[in-house]
């Protein structure tokens, strides 16, 4: 066995591993490079943590296999000011709104997901951590043909 078919091996176990846990999860613990650990324990997360999980470990066989799956793109904007000049008045507000405060406390975030319901889940994340005070306090959604206009950096 090469190192390509191990890595695949490999890669199928832990996708499998994933999908048959996603009833019997009690908690998923994520161990920061810092040492210290933190858990997810909603049902729905958990799942949706999983599933991320594997679909990840699908698109990596999917990548050594030669095969290329349909890509999901979202653009978020980060940042009180920026997405209130943008909401309020789409891609002239914002791009005024960059004009006249130099170099705001804003940012933009582009992801690729291999599925509609991964970037679903992202965005899902996303609303979940809203109301804590640790994660950015205001965001929105982009339109791509939007991103293209926008003057940022």
């Amino acid at each position: 066995m090469n190192d390509t078919e191990k890595k695949i091996a490999n890669l199928k176990k832990c996708r499998d591993d994933y999908m048959g846990k996603l009833d019997d999860c009690e908690v998923v613990i994520f161990q920061w490079r810092d040492g210290t650990k933190s858990g997810i324990g909603n049902p729905e997360m958990k799942k949706k943590v999983l599933l991320f999980c594997a679909d990840e470990a699908q698109r990596q066989i999917d990548e050594l296999e030669g095969r290329r799956q349909e890509s999901y793109h979202v653009a978020v904007l980060f940042g009180e000011g920026a997405v209130q000049a943008y909401e309020q008045d789409g891609v002239d507000g914002f791009n005024e709104f960059i004009d006249e405060t130099g170099f705001p406390d804003y940012e933009i975030r582009e992801k690729d997901f291999n599925s509609e319901e991964l970037m679903k889940a992202y965005l899902d994340g996303l609303n979940e951590f809203a109301g804590d005070e640790r994660a950015p306090g205001n965001w929105c959604i982009v339109d791509n043909d939007d991103l293209k206009k926008m003057n940022y950096e």
